[in-house]
């Protein structure tokens, strides 16, 4: 932790006590939410897990409490793609003091796959609202406190198809192009301010997420290796802790973002719709 204390004074940061910390991560009931949500625990932070899924979310908490038994483990039932569900937990994180955040973790995600034409526009904007509306606008409603105390800070998953155009995933990958900018522009504003603000963009990561998205059958799913959950959501605290604004798990995928910004866009546009195309589909006209 001594790179984070001369992180915390390079930026202006009150120290954040673990014990005394709260800890928000949207799409905490499973994958990578979850991850992030058993790291913080890991430090004695208390937890608050937010999903659409009651059930699940009950599980997750049984077993983050069974891990941690001395961590309060708390629940917040709500669906982030829906204007209602993203006023629930707005309201909760504007006016209950129970609710108190000093880290926002969005991990709440959804993707679709297939040809943009053949995409139902009722999910394209579920997609819109979750990976980017509930994103921003709950932010905005954290972040004033959090730069009031000079503490805390914000950790947004992300994905490395940000990056690059992404053709058969293009409103995934487009929403994750808003978000990385957006967290990179905000990460400027705030800078010495004491918050820290961090993306992270990993590549595939060994999840339900592809499945979900009816993205199993593509090429990038048998060649290219997934990261571990866990291994991700340690980055991505690491990350934080050191300040980093952007944050790229693996490095064969770090490689690969190095090598994004010298290869024409055609050139990837044409690469990743091979990948990411999945079999069975019509070919290219």
């Amino acid at each position: 932790m001594k790179l984070a204390s001369l992180t915390d004074w390079w930026i202006g940061a009150r120290p954040l006590k673990p014990h005394d910390a709260r800890v928000v991560v949207t799409g905490g009931s499973s994958g990578i939410g979850y991850a992030i949500a058993d790291v913080f625990a890991e430090r004695g932070c208390t937890i608050v897990l937010c999903a659409r899924n009651p059930e699940r979310l009950a599980r997750a908490q049984a077993a983050l409490a069974a891990a941690h038994p001395d961590v309060a483990i708390q629940t917040i039932a709500a669906d982030l793609a829906t204007d209602d569900g993203i006023e629930t937990l707005r309201a909760k994180l504007a006016s209950d003091t129970e609710h108190n955040v000093d880290v926002l973790v969005h991990a709440a995600g959804v993707g679709l796959s297939g040809p943009i034409l053949e995409q139902a526009p009722a999910d394209a904007e579920r997609l819109q609202r979750l990976n980017i509306a509930a994103v921003t606008e709950l932010t905005r409603v954290v972040l004033p406190g959090m730069l009031a105390k000079r503490s805390g800070g914000v950790i947004t998953v992300a994905s490395l198809g940000g990056l690059v155009p992404g053709p058969y995933q293009a409103d995934y990958y487009a929403s994750k192009a808003h978000i990385i900018s957006w967290m990179e522009a905000l990460a400027w504003e705030v800078r010495r301010q004491g918050v820290r603000v961090t993306c992270v963009a990993p590549g595939p990561v060994e999840t339900r997420f592809h499945a979900r998205m009816g993205a199993e059958g593509a090429l990038y799913r048998r060649l290219m290796p997934s990261l571990d959950a866990k291994r991700v959501a340690r980055a991505a605290v690491t990350g934080f802790d050191l300040g980093r604004t952007l944050v790229i798990p693996g490095a064969l995928f770090t490689s690969a973002a190095l090598l994004s910004r010298i290869v024409p866009r055609k050139a990837q546009a044409a690469l990743l719709g091979g990948f990411l195309k999945n079999r069975g589909q019509s070919p290219d006209a």
